[in-house]
């Protein structure tokens, strides 16, 4: 998959993606997605309105935050800044182990 393609991640699901600027810095979400794709997981962006539950957000924040780039100065979320949504990729990976498409321990495949 190009990384033309995994932009629809960013699209459908970060509040924080702005399609005209040049990003060149991701979050440790879209990484992770990346090189699972890279694997040969075969994942689709559609967009859906299930909201992740408490458990998948605090084992996802143990999974994720904790080894962002963004997440010392750059993550509202991360921060605790009121009603501060987490970035796209967390969205993402929560709902795929929600819907059980993917297990904690996958997240695994990005050295840190």
């Amino acid at each position: 998959m190009e990384e033309t393609d995994l932009r629809e991640l960013c699209r459908n699901f970060c509040h924080y993606y702005k399609p005209l600027k040049n990003e060149d810095f991701k979050c440790r979400g879209y990484l992770v997605v990346m090189e699972l794709i890279n694997k040969g997981k075969n994942l689709s962006f559609d967009k859906t309105d299930a909201i992740l539950d408490e458990g998948t957000i605090r084992m996802l924040s143990k999974k994720l935050c904790l080894s962002c780039s963004f997440y010392e100065n750059d993550c509202d979320f991360a921060a605790h800044v009121e009603k501060a949504p987490p970035c796209g990729g967390f969205i993402f990976l929560g709902h795929l182990v929600s819907e059980e498409v993917l297990k904690v321990e996958d997240m695994d495949c990005l050295k840190r």
